[in-house]
């Protein structure tokens, strides 16, 4: 009898031993970890606890921020060991999370402990925002525009994109996946009245460095009715991966200082006076937006010896042109002289002189008392710096200059010149220009 027990409970020991076997073959599948980060744009391996077996297919409910198959896609790795994501790079500046679950298996798997992970993605752009005020209560309409050095060392930098709204800021983002390079960050100052803007240039990254350790870096500045016509105020700094260092001091272009320009025109109509001959003088500036020349001074004395027009010292760069008129006279030797005077710190190319003169002579056939199209003489303001004089020429053979739509020509006996400034002209600009070229090399 006892050996017959002893039997039965062998046989039973042993029909245990063999259903636990049976159920420990069903592998309990999760994760070895709670989270894990990934970079925008790459991939990511999670373990798992176990390997899915041949043929086993995980059942999985995504939750959080990223959408499958939009923002990622996942597969199990071949030997079954990991779950492999996938992460596609935008160019909207997120952090994005995956939240994976593991609700069970399509064939011979049980989920183990740790079920859930939760996936970090990492955007690994460099932001800029752009935020400002008016000091003074006027409009501002400011711009941010990215820039790349077109070849390595040169300085010159175009257009690649940026934010071009009409809001009270802009955002832009140098997605991590461009190209290695030196790059920059322009302000311009699009359109408005305001002639006092405080702006701060905010430039951050969630995955990469900025100056090696940190995450963020700010430029602020201020632009007045000046920064209009002149060029963006920008910061250069160089992209390496996710890595963005060597960043430039912030610059602003400021106006020149306001050193203007006296042209005197006086004439000699024999035995060194100025005898019954009555000449105008007119100055133009040549606006590169119309491609027209526009009066913005003009001196018409019937009386006096002389005639003088000024160039404002906030006259913006560019070409100008003198027209010297013989309105009425019976000189057949008119000889004429046009005098330059430059304010202190101003200077004309080629000489320490502050004063420069150029002659010209006239006969009979040059008197015009109406309408006329030529430009005497034309010269160049770069900055402080006035060059690029042309000799005087007369009406016969000078050139035939284009002049803004509706101009006249009336002799006005009350002298009312036209102390225009020549610098906030209508020059129609364009939001976003791609393929505009500067040369940051400040």
């Amino acid at each position: 009898m006892r050996s017959i027990t002893r039997c039965i409970l062998a046989i039973t020991v042993a029909a245990f031993t063999l259903a636990s076997c049976s159920e420990d073959e069903v592998p309990k599948i999760g994760f070895t970890s709670a989270t894990s980060d990934v970079v925008e744009g790459s991939t990511v391996s999670v373990p798992l606890s176990v390997a899915i077996p041949s043929g086993v297919t995980p059942i999985i409910t995504f939750t959080g921020t990223a959408t499958e198959n939009t923002d990622f896609t996942w597969a199990v790795s071949a030997d079954g060991r990991e779950l492999v994501f996938e992460t596609f790079a935008d160019n909207v500046f997120d952090d994005e999370t995956i939240a994976i679950e593991i609700t069970g298996f399509n064939g011979s798997a049980n989920v183990g402990a740790t079920v859930t992970h939760t996936i970090n993605i990492q955007d690994p752009g460099l932001k800029a925002e752009l935020t400002w005020t008016r000091v003074d209560g006027g409009t501002a309409d400011l711009d941010l525009v990215l820039f790349r050095e077109t070849s390595a060392g040169s300085g010159q930098y175009t257009e690649i994109g940026g934010s071009f709204g009409t809001g009270t800021s802009e955002t832009y983002v140098l997605r991590g996946d461009n190209t290695n390079a030196k790059y920059a960050f322009g302000i311009e100052y699009f359109g408005g009245t305001s002639d006092d803007i405080d702006f701060t240039l905010t430039l951050s990254t969630t995955a990469g460095t900025v100056n090696t350790n940190a995450k963020t870096i700010s430029f602020s500045g201020t632009l007045t009715q000046f920064n209009l016509d002149a060029d963006v105020a920008n910061v250069t700094f160089t992209k390496n991966n996710f890595t963005y260092s060597g960043f430039s001091n912030l610059f602003v272009p400021v106006a020149p200082p306001e050193i203007p320009v006296n042209i005197t025109l006086s004439w000699n109509a024999g035995a060194g006076t100025a005898g019954d001959v009555d000449m105008d003088l007119y100055l133009f500036y040549f606006n590169p937006g119309t491609g027209l020349y526009q009066e913005i001074d003009a001196s018409l004395s019937g009386s006096s010896p002389t005639e003088t027009v000024t160039l404002p010292g906030d006259a913006p760069n560019g070409t100008y042109g003198l027209r010297y008129k013989y309105y009425s006279g019976t000189s057949n030797t008119l000889s004429f002289t046009a005098t330059f005077v430059v304010g202190a710190g101003g200077s004309f190319t080629g000489t320490a002189n502050n004063t420069v003169a150029f002659n010209g002579s006239y006969t009979l056939s040059n008197v015009n008392s109406g309408g006329s199209s030529n430009i005497s003489q034309t010269f160049v303001k770069n900055g402080t710096t006035f060059g690029n004089f042309t000799t005087i020429t007369t009406p016969v053979s000078g050139s035939r200059a284009q002049f803004e739509e509706g101009y006249t020509d009336d002799k006005n006996r009350t002298v009312t010149p036209k102390k225009s400034k020549a610098a906030r002209t209508s020059i129609k600009k364009e939001k976003g220009l791609k393929g505009v070229t500067l040369n940051l090399n400040k």
